[in-house]
């Protein structure tokens, strides 16, 4: 009669029982637990101290704002703040990059690199005027002057009486700037943005086209003298 010892028996039991795994080597009856550890735990691919399969690492919410760990971007929201898909609150976020929370910010959408006050307000949205009175400065009106596309010939609007009633003066009279933006302020409060553009890009305009509607110098007046019809 042929003896089985405990190894081989323990083998022959997990190859009948249909069992996926590895075959045991010879062991001594001290290493056998470890022995089947190692080779359960490799075959259904497990770590070193669990042979079952422990299933998905549980969902974990850290700071309790309703966003797990693993999809929230902004940790540690403070308690009973409101979060949005990314698990960020207003206290957490400054949508414009102004330095200034969005909680606490009283003017959204700052434009790039302009420096504000503490509710997140730059000049120009402190005041509106103030900006496009600078626009009009810094690009505006040397266009308008401009010998290549500009409107300021006595044959033009450079005189008394000019067409539409826009009256315009040249680089070299005083205070021409000024004069010009307040010519152009009427103009567009008693008109529209529009049918100045329009005449700039050469439509009805006596003086023929100043600036094709497809040039940048077009773009930067059109962009200007609708900020002019928005001011309140």
């Amino acid at each position: 009669m042929i003896r089985l010892r405990l190894p081989h028996l323990l083998v022959l039991i997990l190859f009948a029982g249909g069992f996926n795994v590895l075959p045991l080597a010879a062991q001594t009856a001290g290493s056998l637990a470890t022995d089947l550890m190692s080779t359960v735990q490799a075959t259904r691919g497990v770590g070193a101290t669990n042979i079952k399969e422990s299933g998905d690492t549980p969902s974990v919410d850290t700071d309790g704002d309703g966003v797990t760990d693993d999809a929230d971007l902004c940790p540690n929201t403070p308690s009973g703040e409101s979060v949005d898909s990314n698990g960020c609150s207003n206290s957490q976020k400054d949508s414009d990059g102004d330095g200034v929370t969005d909680d606490n910010d009283l003017c959204p959408d700052t434009p790039a690199g302009e420096a504000v006050d503490s509710d997140g307000c730059s000049a120009s949205q402190s005041d509106p005027e103030a900006a496009v009175r600078q626009v009009y400065e810094d690009d505006v009106n040397a266009l308008i002057v401009s010998a290549a596309g500009g409107c300021t010939s006595s044959g033009c609007h450079g005189r008394s009486g000019a067409p539409g009633g826009l009256r315009l003066y040249g680089a070299g009279e005083d205070n021409s700037i000024e004069l010009n933006y307040q010519s152009f302020l009427r103009y567009i409060d008693s008109n529209s943005a529009d049918r100045l553009t329009t005449k700039i890009s050469g439509s009805g305009h006596g003086g023929g086209t100043r600036y094709a509607s497809d040039t940048p110098e077009f773009a930067i007046i059109e962009a200007w003298a609708k900020s002019v019809e928005a001011l309140p």
